[in-house]
């Protein structure tokens, strides 16, 4: 088949146009979707402040439990059988599971409402 057969064939099929009531359907979702109110932005500046102030917070405390001789020596974390039944094995222990459980409160109803892919 030549390119001038090809360009004949084509030319002779009946021009395809949208039904009248497309373009007016089309614009009216467009219209409903201009008119709705942007989404809320993400407050990333309050997640940074937050972040910097849970951080400066925390190594204050470290700092201050460090000064105050709370803090045990590393003599205790040589067998992790000691550790894990020593009192900062249990408050290690508390801590996973309080992390844990944050992280489950927010990631199944994250999975379950589809705001995580």
């Amino acid at each position: 088949m030549k390119p001038d057969d090809l360009d004949r064939l084509l030319s002779a099929e009946p021009a395809i146009e949208p039904r009248p009531a497309f373009a007016h359907s089309v614009m009216a979702a467009v219209r409903r979707e201009a008119e709705l109110p942007a989404p809320l932005p993400f407050p990333w500046r309050r997640v940074v402040w937050g972040v910097a102030a849970s951080a400066a917070i925390g190594a204050a405390a470290g700092w201050v439990a460090a000064r105050t001789g709370t803090v045990p020596d590393a003599s205790i974390l040589r067998s992790g059988f000691d550790l894990a039944w020593s009192q900062q094995g249990q408050a290690f222990a508390a801590v996973a599971a309080a992390l844990l459980v944050s992280w489950l409160s927010w990631a199944l109803p994250a999975r379950l409402y589809g705001l995580r892919s």
